[in-house]
């Protein structure tokens, strides 16, 4: 997933359930919220470069 850009984005509930070397590249909902909230408030374009036009 590192290599494609991805982050798993759980419900902290179930970051348990991965190991703690997974558990780095996990993001909590609510973090995933707060930060897609920061960048639409900044005027930041969360669609890719294609999709924008």
């Amino acid at each position: 997933m590192k290599a494609e850009r991805l982050q798993l984005v759980l419900p902290a509930r179930l970051h348990e359930n991965y190991r703690a070397s997974q558990r780095q590249w996990l993001m909590t909902l609510a973090d995933f919220v707060e930060l897609v909230t920061g960048r639409q408030g900044s005027g930041f374009n969360l669609a890719p470069q294609a999709d924008r036009g």
